[in-house]
């Protein structure tokens, strides 16, 4: 019944646009048809197995920094820190390495850079607290609630 009285109200009529450039339609000529070799793929497989190669990697590195409940170094691959001369990678100017099954230990390469970590960490996103122990800082990681 709705469809009824939906198709009974005032119609709309929709007009196709023009087409630049001639007389090209939308099928193909015999010569073309021709032309065309009966055993060429019509997809490039080279170009799209380096595509699905990209995606994959892109997958792994996603599922890696995924938060299970363990203390995973990878979590903190995308934490950018705020130096003097510009921001660097956390990986690049710190060694981060699991204390135990619900600690990360972020251990500075450079002496001093270990409130700029914390600042980093805290300021991420990624809902991590992190703490200063001497010349380190100590990142717990929470468990996940059901």
């Amino acid at each position: 019944m709705l469809q009824r009285s939906l198709s009974q109200s005032q119609p709309i009529r929709m007009y196709a646009s023009k087409k630049k450039g001639g007389k090209k339609s939308g099928k193909q000529s015999e010569e073309e048809t021709e032309k065309r070799d009966p055993d060429e793929d019509p997809v490039d497989m080279d170009k799209m197995e380096k595509h699905m190669q990209v995606r994959l990697e892109r997958l792994s590195s996603d599922l890696q920094a995924l938060r299970v409940g363990r203390a995973n170094p990878a979590l903190l691959n995308s934490v950018r820190v705020q130096l003097k001369g510009g921001t660097a990678s956390l990986t690049d100017i710190a060694l981060v390495t699991v204390k135990d099954a619900h600690n990360l230990l972020v251990i500075p390469n450079t002496f001093g850079e270990h409130t700029l970590i914390d600042t980093s960490i805290r300021n991420a996103g990624l809902g991590l607290n992190p703490r200063l122990d001497k010349n380190a800082v100590i990142v717990p990681v929470p468990k996940t609630t059901k």
